[in-house]
């Protein structure tokens, strides 16, 4: 390729960040998950994995072992809410700004009540 080549694509991320100030709005997310984390920790229906991590909120319902994932993400869709899950446990990352702590606070809620009744 020729070196103006990659200056052009090099270009268009500099260029969003100077317009969109990216450093402004990646300091919002991790303050964002930050504080998500620590709602997420502070409920005890749910155990928080991975506190060090800047943009995932990993979590497990406490007490319940035996969860099947699958099954688990299926009921929360059918509800509206799509949530992802790694193995063995729940993850969110909340980048959307649509994303607030009350809307957590009610997928926390609908996660609970789905792994209780149908899992």
């Amino acid at each position: 390729k020729q070196w103006y080549q990659r200056r052009v694509r090099g270009f268009k991320l500099w260029f969003c960040d100077a317009v969109d100030d990216l450093d402004a709005q990646a300091t919002l997310v991790f303050d964002r998950a930050a504080e998500m984390k620590d709602i997420v920790a502070g409920d005890e229906r749910f155990t928080l994995l991975y506190p060090n991590s800047p943009t995932h909120i990993c979590f497990r319902v406490t007490g319940r072992e035996d969860i099947d994932y699958e099954t688990a993400v299926e009921g929360l869709r059918q509800r509206g809410s799509f949530i992802e899950y790694y193995v063995d446990y729940f993850r969110l990352v909340p980048v959307n700004p649509a994303f607030t702590v009350q809307v957590l606070k009610e997928v926390l809620d609908l996660i609970h009540d789905v792994v209780m009744t149908e899992c």
